[in-house]
């Protein structure tokens, strides 16, 4: 099974996304923000 995590942030969430790559020892695949995503795929609750 692959997992695909996804995390929405009310702010500026890249310094964190940076240092959770540096903790884990991983990549950041795709960082897409709010203003530059598809309206079609934007679900709003």
């Amino acid at each position: 099974m692959i997992v695909t995590p996804n995390y929405h942030f009310n702010g500026n969430c890249e310094e964190a996304l940076k240092l959770y790559q540096k903790a884990f020892n991983c990549s950041l695949i795709i960082l897409m923000h709010y203003k530059d995503a598809n309206p079609r795929n934007i679900f709003i609750r």
